[in-house]
């Protein structure tokens, strides 16, 4: 097939946010037979911030990919939004599907986490559960921090679309612990022969301290960031990035905290182990299946 005539990506890595899609995506974009899209393209859902929404914009984001390539995209909002499934199917109905998992306590932690850093979030992570709480049984409510960590309905909905052998269910907590092993896994489902990339000891998009008023202003004032943009390759930016951001431990959850969220989360833990048939090893889910 003529690239100019291929219309959509091949297969799509649709979240969780926070489970590991970020590695995954580099990981991949440095394998020779694979395209990657720019992450968060989100054409295929109205609620993904930054997203290409016009179906020329979104062409062109792979028009550089070569016929003997497959071309991918990541955009992690995918499985929270339950009008994507059908969206990619009426695409491509042989696209593959990619999900990563993370146990849900950790993830939302991480979520939170991740929000604090960028100056979005401010309340505490108590706070914003006791808020959660109060909010929940309202339909018209949505919680971008907590809601993400329930993922029954969303796997479902993709096995009910494209069948179970177009699905991929990875697993975040073994993708960290043996990362070689699962991408060559994934490397199998999408039938691609081929060695394993150079950056898979890298890890991508990791927790970080907010940084203080002098590493921030040289991460988001406009003249440096245009200049590094201009001068510097996106390695490089990555690096400086990080060097600019405390990677010091990571602050704990409070107990009381991880036990209500454990019972916001235990059925849907165990509707999930139940529809994967097999036991995930979730620190916080010990006796779920």
């Amino acid at each position: 097939m003529n690239v100019i005539e291929k219309i959509h990506p091949d297969f799509f890595i649709v979240g969780a946010p926070r489970s590991g899609t970020t590695s995954l995506h580099e990981y991949l974009n440095e394998i020779p037979e694979i395209f990657m899209c720019p992450k968060e393209s989100g054409y295929f859902s109205k609620f993904s911030i930054g997203r290409l929404a016009s179906e020329e914009e979104y062409k062109n984001s792979f028009v550089d990919a070569t016929p003997n390539q497959l071309i991918g995209e990541s955009t992690a909002i995918y499985l929270r939004d339950p009008e994507t499934p059908d969206k990619i199917h009426q695409a491509n109905h042989n696209a593959k599907i990619i999900i990563m998992l993370r146990d849900p306590i950790e993830r939302a932690y991480s979520h939170y986490l991740m929000y604090v850093r960028n100056g979005y979030e401010t309340q505490s992570f108590s706070k914003k559960l006791e808020l959660y709480d109060k909010n929940k049984s309202d339909g018209r409510f949505h919680d971008y921090i907590i809601m993400p960590s329930y993922y029954f309905d969303s796997v479902s909905k993709y096995i009910d679309v494209f069948g179970r052998e177009q699905v991929k269910i990875c697993i975040y907590e073994e993708f960290a612990d043996k990362t070689q092993k699962i991408v060559s896994e994934i490397l199998d489902f999408l039938c691609i022969d081929s060695s394993l990339p150079k950056n898979i000891t890298e890890k991508y998009n990791d927790f970080a301290h907010p940084p203080g008023k002098s590493q921030k202003f040289i991460m988001t004032n406009y003249i440096s960031q245009n200049i590094g943009r201009r001068l510097l390759p996106k390695s490089t930016r990555l690096s400086i990035k990080n060097f600019l951001s405390d990677k010091n431990l990571k602050p704990k959850l409070e107990e009381n905290d991880i036990l209500k969220l454990c019972e916001f989360f235990v059925d849907d833990v165990t509707k999930i182990q139940d529809l994967l048939q097999r036991k995930l090893h979730w620190q916080h889910f010990p006796n779920t299946f």
